[in-house]
């Protein structure tokens, strides 16, 4: 019986579990979704073949980013500004679409009615022949109704009072608008590029550069720059020539200027760590060969400006003016032939990116 008894328990509970994902279908049938936001295409019933391929592929563009799209036949000999009025009082769209060809066949003209920001866009497209004209023309169509939805965004960034867009419009313009940032380096950063490092008694050294940072909407700038692994520069004597090799790693808090504008000037304080290995050769058995490597800290001032390239991409061009401790003389035998540290400059260039 025990069995018996264990074999009908699973059924019981399949049963149950059945009804309740049953239950729970017949709920979420029956739940309301929300109507997708209706796109009005006029077409003019003496439209040129261009025009009313183009309509045809805008009306699938509009509906594979998810709206009810409804075509309507128009009289060419009525004023179009008149049918677009009508339709749209009459339909209740979020935007009417018209394509009117412009005499002469080398252009067309790109009607939106905006109701969501009130307003209405004509463009005048020029055309360029070819099998691909119409579905350039639908592309362009498309765009001109993202940007024209896209001041719903810009007024609610703005502060004003803002249009009321449905979440279908919102997430429309939301999927494909840039995402604006302000600072050039907003979010986290990465940059590469080459510095020149030069120091009052050692001849300038270049080497590539690398650069990681965390930039805050506010301008604040935490950066980690490294450099080295480039030129050495090279000293002499009579007894032999000593190589200088330096690397430099910088911890920097700055702060970003003018946001929104393409050149942004930065300003700010760091420090880290410098080092400096050296080796000489001499010329005869007489004055052996030798090495030695010295590690301090480096603290400074940065000043530069940053020339965006793009959204999240900008050119940066910076200034330190640094303070290396401590203060090393490069001996060839017993002659002092050079000496690093104390103040020094470094300019660089890099390229970075943020994500």
């Amino acid at each position: 019986m025990t069995p018996s008894a264990i074999a009908k328990t699973p059924r019981t509970r399949g049963a149950g579990v059945l009804s309740v994902l049953s239950a729970l279908l017949v709920l979420a049938g029956s739940a309301p979704v929300a109507a997708a936001s209706r796109v009005l295409v006029l077409r003019s019933t003496s439209a040129d073949a261009l025009s009313r391929q183009a309509s045809t592929l805008l009306t699938a563009e509009l509906q594979t980013a998810g709206f009810e799209v409804v075509e309507i036949d128009r009289d060419p000999t009525h004023d179009l500004r008149d049918d677009i009025d009508t339709a749209s009082a009459r339909h209740q769209p979020v935007a009417t679409f018209a394509i009117r060809s412009v005499p002469g066949g080398t252009a067309v003209e790109l009607w939106l009615e905006d109701r969501v920001t009130g307003k209405l866009v004509i463009r005048r497209v020029d055309v360029n022949p070819g099998p691909s004209a119409a579905a350039d023309l639908a592309l362009k169509a498309v765009e001109l109704l993202r940007g024209s939805l896209l001041e719903v965004s810009v007024q609610v960034r703005a502060g004003s009072a803002p249009a009321t867009a449905p979440g279908d419009v919102a997430r429309f313009v939301a999927d494909t608008a840039p995402d604006r940032i302000d600072q050039f380096a907003q979010g986290v950063g990465i940059g590469a590029g080459a510095a020149a490092l030069g120091n009052t008694r050692v001849a300038a050294a270049y080497a590539p550069l690398l650069r990681m940072s965390w930039g805050a909407p506010t301008g604040t700038l935490l950066r980690m720059t490294a450099t080295g692994l480039g030129s050495a520069p090279e000293l002499r004597a009579v007894e032999g020539r000593a190589r200088v090799h330096q690397t430099l790693v910088l911890l920097e808090s700055l702060r970003v200027f003018r946001p929104r504008k393409r050149l942004q000037p930065m300003a700010g304080l760091g420090a880290g760590v410098y080092r400096v290995n050296s080796d000489g050769a001499g010329v005869s058995p007489l004055f052996p060969n030798g090495a030695g490597t010295t590690t301090g800290l480096a603290v400074g001032a940065n000043g530069g400006i940053a020339a965006r390239l793009g959204n999240r991409l900008a050119l940066v061009v910076d200034l330190n003016l640094l303070l290396l401790t401590p203060r090393t003389a490069v001996l060839i035998a017993t002659r002092e032939v050079g000496r690093t540290g104390g103040l020094a400059l470094m300019a660089s260039a890099s390229l970075c990116g943020t994500f």
